[in-house]
């Protein structure tokens, strides 16, 4: 049974983020064991998504995770966050906290970019087709 602080923490989080979220190194290795648990049935959705042109909400979240992903890496100084240890991935977290703004900002110049690419995958998927694989 979950005590009231634990149910504090859940509803203090409910409003920010997965990729914000300060994670503890227990929350970590559980989102993992989840991940992996999942991964068959994500990887379908993904095929399944993938012929779709992709949502601006999509295209958002695209964005604020390439913006989140570039401030890590000058942040971890070009150390690979893969190789960093639980802990050093927790201040990491802690210090692009300071960063939000920034990468609000950096993820909104980013979307059109993430548009562009959608597009580009689209137009190159539609010419690998031959005309006998196209539904009519």
């Amino acid at each position: 049974m979950k005590n009231f602080r634990v149910l504090k923490d859940e509803a203090e989080y409910q409003h920010v983020p997965l990729e914000e979220r300060k994670w503890t190194l227990q929350q970590r290795m559980k989102a993992g064991q989840r991940a992996r648990r999942r991964s068959k049935l994500l990887t379908r959705a993904k095929e399944r998504a993938s012929r779709r042109m992709a949502s601006p909400e999509v295209l958002q979240k695209r964005a604020q995770r390439g913006a989140r992903n570039i401030m890590r890496s000058r942040i971890a100084k070009g150390q690979s966050v893969a190789s960093m240890s639980p802990s050093q991935k927790m201040m990491l977290a802690t210090r692009l906290e300071k960063f939000l703004p920034k990468i609000k900002k950096m993820a909104k110049r980013l979307v059109k970019v993430k548009r562009q690419q959608e597009l580009q995958r689209k137009r190159s998927k539609n010419k690998t087709k031959t005309p006998g694989q196209v539904k009519g």
